[in-house]
């Protein structure tokens, strides 16, 4: 098999970063206005603007740092795939422990979920907060490895469509031997 390589898009990480820096600017307005403004307890948008300025601000200085990554977002080979596409991405995912290939929509965000026969083995790879997402997205969505085209140089389907065709060539092989 040819490997096929996705690169990391600059310009959606760029919108990503300039999104999160948007985001937390706001959130910092929101801390000023809090005081005058009637709507809403005080505290309550003081705290909300806070989270946001913490998510946003971490999410900002993810998609900086990524904007200087030089690996691939994405690497499809004989061996399986070696997902580098986000701040929970898997690595190497072996195709003979990819048991299906799903689509998962979150407010109209498609992420691909792929379904492994070794959920507790990626997980026990992980440390720290990355391995926290990575448990929760096993319990919500039945596997750790969830990958999204948000950073890389192709739009959902080509991604979809890409992973689910050289899964289902692995299956017939698979099935001839």
């Amino acid at each position: 098999m040819k490997e096929i390589i996705i690169p990391l898009s600059r310009k959606k990480i760029t919108l990503l970063f300039l999104g999160a820096v948007s985001f937390v600017v706001l959130c910092f307005w929101l801390i000023q206005i809090a005081e005058t403004q009637t709507r809403f307890d005080p505290q309550y948008v003081k705290i909300i603007a806070l989270v946001g300025i913490i998510f946003f601000g971490l999410c900002g200085i993810y998609a900086f740092a990524k904007l200087f990554d030089k690996k691939p977002g994405l690497v499809i080979n004989d061996e399986g795939i070696i997902d580098n596409s986000s701040a929970v991405c898997a690595g190497l995912i072996k195709w003979r422990n990819i048991t299906n290939v799903s689509i998962t929509e979150i407010y109209d965000q498609k992420i691909l979920t792929i379904e492994v026969d070794n959920a507790d083995e990626i997980l026990s790879k992980q440390h720290g907060f990355k391995k926290i997402l990575m448990n929760l997205n096993k319990n919500y969505f039945s596997s750790p490895v969830q990958i999204s085209s948000n950073a890389l140089k192709c739009n959902f389907q080509e991604l979809h469509d890409t992973i689910k065709g050289q899964l289902s060539v692995r299956h017939i092989a698979q099935q001839r031997i």
